[in-house]
């Protein structure tokens, strides 16, 4: 291991799907494990408690009616072999440019059976879609699109008004409930948080994992870990890991703050870490302490 790693040059040591070698080395130290991917399902109860209550929601749902978006749902082959090449091509190359992972349309021709594709509608244009792919524990959304992966239709809502009709159109279909997809395990990443503002619980889900051991407990270290908040996997449980500032007070509003952006349903607890060593000065208030307590990382880093 020593070949690969320098404990005199690094403050943090980041593997991803370790081999043989890194896990034995990891053995018996203290890491976090951090899921690549965590899956999440929208329950519509919940969905609908949400759409009540959250003013971005609400946002987007007039932005929906203001630019007049509706939507159609088909079999149609052509329209698939459109929806691939037009939208889900383009959009995924523009958002994720090198790392994109593309869904093979072979992928596509082979479930066609058990899918149904859903598109946004604009003055009698088609400007964004996603498949709806039936299994036998539910309905999934499984990949989506925006016509020519052009930006303007997703300021317009396309995106927002797929998901919306996605849930009004399988709730009228009479489930409960739809499989939103996976996200990465960070907390601050953009398509967990606006699954989240629907009501999305996590389900834990084994794809493999990042492993980090901070190997200094230098600045750098504590900036990442505080900028960076993740999901980590403990005994097949999933923990939200937030950092909090080592020379910061933290006020109860500061606090349900941190809860309303960081706590997502199926979670074990969300973890306030302090990078520092231990401290009494911060109290969670009494109706968070279910979901919500104060741990030390100070053994870590």
């Amino acid at each position: 291991m020593r070949g690969f790693i320098s404990h005199q040059q690094a403050d943090l040591l980041i593997a991803i799907k370790p081999g043989d070698a890194i896990a034995r080395y990891l053995h018996g130290r203290d890491v976090f494990e951090i899921p690549i991917w965590v899956r999440g399902e929208v329950d519509f109860e919940s969905a609908a408690e949400c759409q009540k209550k959250s003013r971005n929601i609400k946002t987007d749902l007039r932005r929906i009616r203001k630019n007049d978006l509706g939507y159609t749902v088909t079999r149609d082959p052509r329209l698939f072999d459109m929806f691939y090449h037009d939208m889900h091509v383009p959009h995924i190359k523009r958002v994720l440019k090198e790392s994109a992972f593309l869904l093979q349309y072979e992928e596509i021709k082979k479930n066609m059976n058990q899918a149904e594709l859903l598109l946004i509608t604009k003055d009698d244009k088609y400007i964004a879609g996603g498949i709806i792919l039936y299994e036998k524990d539910g309905a999934r959304a499984w990949t989506l699109g925006v016509k020519d992966g052009d930006p303007e239709y997703v300021k317009m809502g396309a995106l927002s008004a797929l998901f919306y009709y996605r849930i009004e159109y399988l709730r009228d279909k009479g489930f409960n409930r739809v499989h939103v997809g996976s996200s990465r395990g960070f907390l601050k990443n953009g398509a967990l948080q606006y699954k989240k503002k629907w009501g999305m619980r996590l389900i834990c889900e084994r794809r493999g994992n990042f492993v980090i051991e901070v190997l200094k407990p230098s600045k750098a270290a504590r900036v990442f870990l505080e900028n960076n908040p993740f999901i980590q996997l403990r005994n097949n449980e999933l923990y939200g890991m937030y950092f909090l500032e080592a020379d910061k007070q933290y006020s109860e509003d500061q606090l349900r703050e941190i809860y309303k952006s960081s706590y997502i349903p199926g979670m074990k607890r969300l973890n306030l870490c302090h990078t520092s060593g231990a401290r009494d000065d911060v109290h969670i208030p009494y109706d968070l302490q279910e979901n919500m307590a104060v741990n030390t990382a100070g053994m870590l880093i």
